[in-house]
């Protein structure tokens, strides 16, 4: 019997964000949308597993995306993991890191066209499961 232990839901969304200097840009990122893992196996390494797969399935660094609403566990997740700590806080409630902004080999995603000129990828939910006779 499988048994789900964790989920996160990611999804492309298109956000006016400030920066530091008070200006806003328009980007199009991978957002987080939520993240759970089940309080019965928190802090056993299955958060961290189901992140690092979402990050390598969808090819992208964890300063690339956008976190909505993120718990103050999800900030702590974020920083211990990953060093994610600076970020402008937004009306719309979404973090963006200020990392987001550093220039990236694999892409820039601070978007100067319609989002109707992107291609569009299906998303969706990624559940972490576990055998019963894991548990």
């Amino acid at each position: 019997m499988n048994q789900c232990i964790g989920i996160l839901k990611v999804g492309v969304k298109k956000l006016f964000v400030r920066n530091h200097a008070g200006s806003i840009n328009e980007i199009q990122p991978l957002c987080v949308l939520d993240f759970y893992v089940h309080e019965s196996v928190q802090r056993g390494g299955h958060g961290i597993d189901l992140f690092e797969k979402m990050l390598q399935v969808e090819g992208v660094e964890p300063k690339k995306l956008a976190y909505d609403r993120p718990s103050p566990k999800l900030r702590g997740f974020l920083s211990k993991h990953y060093k994610l700590k600076n970020y402008v806080p937004q009306n719309n409630n979404y973090v963006v890191f200020d990392d987001y902004f550093t220039d990236s080999a694999s892409s820039s995603s601070v978007m100067n066209t319609s989002s109707n000129d992107l291609p569009f990828k299906m998303r969706g939910d990624m559940a972490h499961q576990r055998k019963a006779s894991d548990a």
